[in-house]
C-alpha cells in the first residue's frame, strides 16, 4: 500500500495520483497472476469542518507480461574410469537455480564428444524423474516435474559405464553437456539452461585376443643352415581370432649361438619383433633369410612362443 500525505489542492492531488508508477523486483511476478488491481482513495481536507471525508475506491488494472528466466546448471567435476569398471557417478558437484521457476520438467545428458558404441549412461527413477538412454547416439533424456532439489539430486546419481572392451578406440575422455528445461511457471513457453561440461577421462585395459588357435613349426624348434637360409620359408598360421583393441600379432623369435659345434653353449634372448601382422590375416610367411638377418646370429635359431 502507498500512502500519501499533504494538504494541497484537487488539481495537484490528481496530478500527483497520474505520477505514481508501479514495477516489480520479482523475477517471476506471474507466480500467482498475470494481473495486479490498484485501488484508489481519497481523503479531503474537511474544509466544512464536518470531519474528513473519503471517496469510495476506483480501480486500475495492471497487466504483467512476463520474460522468461533461463535456468541454470552449472557442472565441472571429473570421472576418472577404468575399462570394465562397474558403474560410478559421473558427478557429485551438479548444482541448480532458477530465478523463475521452483520446478523443471525435464534434463538431458549427452555423451557430447568421442561418444563410443558400448557407452551407457543411466538414471535410476525417483521423485517422479525418470530417463531413458538412446545408444545409438548416447543422449539420455530425462523427463518428470519435480522440484529443483530433486532434480539436482537425481542428475547427481547419474553413472556411466562402457561395456566396450575397447573403449578408448576413439578417444580417452568423454564430455558430458548437462543441461535442463523448467516448467514454465510464468507460461512464457519452457526455457532451456546453457550447456554445462563434466569430463570423463578412462583407463583402458590390454584384453588378450580369444580364439588364437597358432600352428607352430616343428614343435617350436626350426634350424636355418647355410643349406636352407636362402631357399625354406616359415609358415606360421592361427585361426580366425578375436582381439577387442584389434591389436597385431606379434611373434618374437629367440636364438641360440653354437660356438663349439655341441648345441647348446650359449643362449641369448633378443627381443627381436620380427613378424607384426593383423590378427585377421590368419597367416605369415617369413623366410629364413629375412628371420636370419633380423636376428642377427649364426647356426642355429629357434622359433619360441609368440606374445600379444
Amino acid at each position: 500500500m502507498l500512502t500519501i500525505s499533504g494538504t494541497t489542492t484537487l488539481d495537484n492531488y490528481q496530478t500527483a495520483l497520474g505520477s505514481v508508477t508501479y514495477y516489480s523486483t520479482n523475477e517471476d511476478p506471474t507466480l500467482t497472476n498475470s494481473n495486479r488491481s490498484i485501488t484508489w482513495i481519497v481523503t479531503d481536507a474537511n474544509s466544512d469542518g464536518a470531519g474528513a471525508a473519503n471517496s469510495s475506491g476506483v480501480t486500475s488494472t495492471i497487466t504483467i507480461t512476463a520474460l522468461s528466466d533461463v535456468p541454470v546448471v552449472t557442472a565441472g567435476g571429473s570421472l576418472a574410469y577404468t575399462e570394465n569398471s562397474l558403474a560410478a557417478i559421473i558427478d557429485n558437484t551438479i548444482a541448480i537455480s532458477d530465478p523463475d521457476d521452483i520446478e523443471l520438467s525435464s534434463a538431458s545428458v549427452t555423451i557430447s564428444s568421442d561418444f563410443t558404441t558400448g557407452d551407457v549412461l543411466e538414471l535410476t527413477t525417483q521423485n517422479g524423474i525418470s530417463g531413458t538412454f538412446e545408444s545409438s547416439t548416447g543422449v539420455l533424456t530425462i523427463s518428470g516435474t519435480a522440484s529443483l532439489d530433486n532434480y539436482q539430486t537425481a542428475l547427481r546419481s547419474i553413472t556411466y559405464h562402457s561395456t566396450s572392451e575397447d573403449p578408448t578406440d576413439i578417444s580417452i575422455s568423454r564430455s558430458i553437456t548437462w543441461i535442463v528445461t523448467d516448467a514454465n511457471s510464468d507460461g512464457v513457453g519452457a526455457a532451456n539452461s546453457s550447456g554445462s561440461t563434466t569430463t570423463i577421462n578412462i583407463t583402458p585395459i590390454n584384453d588378450a585376443p580369444s580364439s588364437v588357435n597358432l600352428i607352430e613349426p616343428d614343435n617350436n624348434n626350426l634350424s636355418l643352415t647355410v643349406n636352407n637360409i636362402q631357399t625354406d620359408t616359415l609358415l606360421l598360421q592361427w585361426s580366425s581370432s578375436i582381439d577387442a583393441e584389434e591389436d597385431n600379432l606379434i611373434y618374437m623369435f629367440y636364438a641360440e649361438w653354437d660356438t663349439t659345434g655341441q648345441l647348446p653353449t650359449q643362449i641369448y634372448y633378443p627381443q627381436n619383433r620380427i613378424l607384426n601382422t593383423s590378427l585377421a590375416d590368419t597367416q605369415y610367411t617369413l623366410s629364413y633369410n629375412v628371420l636370419f638377418d633380423a636376428l642377427a646370429f649364426t647356426n642355429i635359431v629357434w622359433v619360441k612362443q609368440p606374445v600379444m
